[in-house]
């Protein structure tokens, strides 16, 4: 996991997103969030985005709010893949491991 504050130093020092990819999860009420996973130019493999407090990953229920954050926040306009956690496609993928 990553913290935003760390995305943007590496930022300040020529870093980018270079892929992304949402994982779409249920949680315990039945209702899916969305799970960003960032490749940056700095790091092997996809990561996700720490809470800014405890431990865990960042969520987000709204799709089109996460879109928004990704394009505008974190400069990245490429293409966006969605999965979702334990689909075919998804299982197929080897580059990264999901938090629960």
């Amino acid at each position: 996991m990553m913290q935003e504050a760390d995305i943007r130093t590496c930022f300040q020092a020529g870093g980018r997103i270079e892929n992304v990819l949402i994982v779409a999860r249920r949680d315990e009420a039945g209702g899916v969030e969305h799970v960003p996973y960032l490749l940056p130019s700095w790091r092997r493999g996809f990561v996700a985005i720490g809470l800014f407090r405890g431990a865990g990953v960042r969520a987000y229920r709204d799709l089109t709010r996460l879109v928004r954050f990704i394009r505008d926040d974190l400069s990245y306009h490429g293409t966006i893949a969605l999965h979702e956690k334990g689909s075919p496609a998804f299982a197929k993928l080897r580059s990264f491991r999901t938090a629960s």
